[in-house]
């Protein structure tokens, strides 16, 4: 059961700091909010004593300055309880969405900082989930003595989640408390919860303002004296579990061991907290009928129950957060290692080692290939061909060697290829593009732009220009031609009109700052992608920066060779060389699966042709293909 002490000081209508503490059982709310709570004081508020429901506890603090504060902030927190607990998606998500209402009925304050959190508690355990935006809100668990800053892992907008053992504190509050107590904010951690009230409120200022919230929440150890006299079943003695000080960020409280986790703000909203708990329960009823056991689990039940749930919080988060789906996978693993460790023979654990081996790659869509058929060699049609980049459009192929000055094109469909021009025509050609059925433009370094249009003979376009540094890329998009130039930070744009195209234009807005060092590849949709060597995919949109995060990676691109993006695809792809893996997101950023091998590492460019799912690498002179899942 938890307890829980509430802490409010002096507010004006300008600067406010509130708390709200509220409880329901069943989704039918049962305590109030911190409407009607005099200021300056602390309160305690019990849950529900209900052992046969599950309790769900909702807790919030907002910290603001604007025109009629303390009003403004009391509307918001009672509107927080309606959307909480009319809501019927799992708590993370639940969290996210009263967090969106707070920024929206506060838009216009200043200095806000929230934090919203949520506990949900049954006869197995107590889970926390909470959110933090601010730097001058601080929240920490205390547990054996040893205290752990909350706060640092829900940076950035991150949920932070676990499971609270029996005697943890868990202390959200604003820093102005924290200064207020000074060398006694130990108070805070070391008073029983029913004594905070008294303490603590006695010590806010009366009679000036002094905006402070702050919430202390505890989960009472078994065998303590509830306040109604009755006695709690004592639990079994339980040594193994360590100081939550001591144990590294990226790990959640469970399976008799210590984890806590943080997860990303996209996490939130596939963390199917009711889920879990149900197939905690089915694993505890699952046990007591398969035999007489006691009251409390064993230590092989509680293995096996965290291995459980964090394999459903795998399935639950394999589509919309793959990297925190791997995580929560390898923990299952773990936890049902040591479950095996202690009983190897028990047919449950078995069926869900096959099911974690079976449903893996799902899980984290990683995917290892084994297989890459060749598709063609390109000395069949010009012997001592070899190329460095591949250009697409409209199911024709383009490649062009550098060295040799031959430049091919060749049919998807049909495998039928033509050498359409050579050192002659081109000079000293470097790179090579395709758009549409019949525009294909040659970079040259002593000639310019030269057009190979089909049927025609090759002919200069645009003159080499002097203007021009260091170009590294060449792209045609809807008729214009684009030059990567890297020695000028530019891209220059030439746009097709009706005697040809007209004089280079730059394409980034004026004023944007750009900076192009160590770009090695260029594509476009609507927008220009840039692919830079150290990972970053830069992305600007009609001349402005677009902002372009890579999210749910398990670790960072490294060394990338190319990558490929179209107004065809939906999706984008990277040969993370580096790491020896074809790496997919979708437009936005997200992860979307991730295909290994070690000949990743020796591809030097790639097209895709999504809807036929199939992926075209070259190394040197032979193109290979894969097969998308």
């Amino acid at each position: 059961m938890l307890k829980t002490a509430k802490v409010v000081g002096l507010n004006s209508d300008t600067d406010a700091a509130l708390a709200l503490v509220s409880y329901s059982s069943s989704m039918a709310k049962v305590a109030g909010s911190a409407d009607g709570q005099p200021e300056g004081s602390a309160v305690q508020s019990e849950p529900p004593v209900r052992d046969d429901l599950q309790t769900v506890g909702f807790f919030v603090i907002i910290s603001c300055r604007l025109e009629d504060a303390f009003s403004r902030i009391r509307q918001a927190l009672a509107g927080t309880e309606e959307v909480f607990f009319q809501s019927t998606q799992p708590l993370s998500q639940r969290l996210s969405e009263v967090l969106s209402a707070i920024k929206q009925s506060l838009q216009d304050a200043q200095n806000m900082e929230v934090l919203v959190a949520a506990t949900q508690e049954d006869p197995l355990g107590t889970v926390l989930y909470f959110f933090q935006e601010g730097a001058s809100l601080k929240s920490y668990l205390y547990r054996e003595g040893k205290s752990t800053e909350l706060g640092v892992m829900a940076a950035g907008e991150k949920l932070v989640s676990g499971l609270l053992e029996e005697g943890d504190r868990v202390v959200l509050s604003t820093t102005s408390l924290f200064e207020l107590l000074g060398e006694e904010s130990g108070l805070l951690h070391s008073l029983p919860v029913g004594e905070i009230g008294e303490e603590i409120g006695g010590r806010l200022p009366q009679n000036r303002v002094y905006p402070v919230a702050a919430i202390v929440i505890e989960r009472e150890k078994t065998g303590a004296v509830k306040s109604t006299g009755d006695a709690v079943h004592p639990a079994s003695p339980r040594t193994d579990i360590p100081s939550a000080g001591s144990q590294a960020f990226g790990q959640i409280f469970a399976g008799g061991r210590q984890r806590f986790s943080a997860l990303s703000k996209k996490r939130k909203r596939a963390v199917a907290v009711g889920i879990v708990v149900l197939l905690l329960g089915g694993w505890f009823l699952y046990s007591r009928g398969a035999g007489s056991r006691s009251n409390q689990p064993s230590q092989f039940d509680q293995y096996l129950k965290a291995a459980a749930s964090q394999y459903q919080e795998a399935q639950n988060l394999k589509t919309s957060d793959p990297k925190s789906a791997q995580l929560a996978l390898q923990n299952a693993m773990e936890d049902l290692n040591k479950a095996l460790q202690i009983n190897p023979a028990d047919s449950r654990v078995k069926s869900l080692q096959e099911q974690m081996q079976g449903a893996s790659a799902e899980i984290t869509r990683s995917y290892p290939v084994s297989d890459f058929p060749l598709w063609l060699d390109l000395n069949l049609a010009d012997k001592g061909f070899r190329a460095e980049n591949l250009s697409l459009s409209m199911g024709s192929l383009l490649v062009l060697d550098p060295l040799k000055r031959d430049l091919l094109e060749v049919s998807l469909s049909t495998k039928s290829y033509n050498v359409l021009a050579g050192s002659e025509q081109l000079g000293q050609a470097q790179l090579a593009a395709i758009n549409g059925e019949d525009r294909i433009w040659v970079y040259s370094d002593n000639k310019g732009i030269v057009n190979v249009n089909k049927g025609a003979k090759p002919a200069v376009e645009v003159t080499a220009d002097s203007q021009w540094g260091q170009i590294s890329d060449i792209y045609g998009f809807a008729g214009n031609i684009y030059l990567l130039d890297t020695g000028k930070n530019q891209v220059w744009k030439y746009i097709a009109i009706a005697s040809g195209h007209s004089d280079k234009r730059t394409y980034f807005n004026q004023g944007v700052k750009v900076d192009l060092s160590g770009a090695r590849r260029m594509q476009i949709d609507s927008s220009v992608w840039i692919l830079k060597n150290d990972g970053t995919i830069l992305r600007y949109t009609q001349g402005a920066p677009d902002a372009f995060t890579i999210n749910g990676l398990d670790k960072p691109l490294k060394d990338p060779h190319s990558f490929y993006v179209a107004d065809s695809t939906d999706s984008l792809y990277v040969l993370d060389s580096g790491n020896s893996r074809l790496v997919v997101f979708d437009k936005k950023g997200n992860y979307v699966a991730q295909y290994n091998s070690p000949q990743f590492g020796t591809f030097t460019d790639l097209v895709v042709d999504e809807g036929a799912k199939k992926v075209y690498l070259l190394d040197g002179s032979k193109i290979f293909q894969m097969d998308l899942r």
